[in-house]
Order: C-alpha cells, then sequence, then structure tokens
C-alpha cells in the first residue's frame, strides 16, 4: 500500500517506541490489544467526522473511506486480517500464550501503517470540510 502512495509521509514503522516495543516483548497479547485500540479510535473519530452511524462498524468506516477515494481498496482486506488477528489473540481459549514477541512486533508495525493511513484521510476529511451525503 505504501509503496503506491508516496506522497504519503509515513514514519517507517520500524519506529516504534520504547513502551510499546517492552510491551510487546513481556505481554504479547497486550500490545495486540493496545495497537488494535489506537487503530480502532481513529476510525471511530472518522465516523463521527462522516456524521456516520454509532451502529457503522469499524469496517464500514473504512469502505466509506474508499468511497470517498481517501483510502485505496486494498486497506479494506489489510484492515480485516488486521482485525481478524487481534479477535484470534482476544478470542483464544487456553490460557497460555499464542502471540510470540516477534508477532506482536509485527503487529505493531501494521498498527503503525493504518494509523498513519486512518489519520492522513482524518486529516484530508478535515481540509476538504464535511464530506457531501448525497448519493
Amino acid at each position: 500500500i505504501v509503496s503506491e502512495h508516496p506522497d504519503i509521509k509515513l514514519q517507517p514503522v520500524y519506529f516504534l517506541d520504547e513502551r510499546k516495543l517492552e510491551l510487546a516483548r513481556s505481554f504479547p497479547e497486550a500490545a495486540i490489544m493496545d495497537a488494535y485500540g489506537e487503530v480502532e479510535q481513529i476510525l471511530l473519530e472518522i465516523r463521527d467526522r462522516l456524521d456516520l452511524p454509532s451502529r457503522a462498524n469499524l469496517r464500514a468506516v473504512v469502505r466509506k473511506l474508499i468511497e470517498l477515494r481517501l483510502v485505496e481498496a486494498e486497506a479494506e482486506p489489510f484492515f480485516v486480517n488486521f482485525q481478524q488477528a487481534r479477535n484470534a489473540t482476544v478470542h483464544s481459549r487456553d490460557d497460555t500464550s499464542t502471540v510470540s514477541p516477534a508477532g506482536a512486533i509485527e503487529y505493531l508495525g501494521q498498527a503503525r501503517l493504518l494509523t498513519s493511513m486512518f489519520r492522513q484521510a482524518l486529516n484530508d476529511l478535515s481540509s476538504k470540510g464535511p464530506p457531501n451525503q448525497s448519493g
């Protein structure tokens, strides 16, 4: 996604703050929950900004961003995989960790990419004024 959008100014995903890295090393599942929460928060802000109903799920918000051409279509399957990884972590049935620290760090990188992409979309929405809700 990034290579297709050279105009997007993203910090490299490997620049993760030390607190997040330590959390990923010590408590990988918690790091995943924290990272998901950051992406979720931005999408909820976008949902409000777009005046979408509160029942609209996060995937619907991503679809709306695609419809408005604020993000590329590839954002939806990328977000769905991101969401599924989080759900698999949260709904794991046993008490043993199924997520490695390396897996959590990779997830943090994905969160960083999504956060940057969705923040850019939110900034674009803010600079363009209210979206046209017709159609």
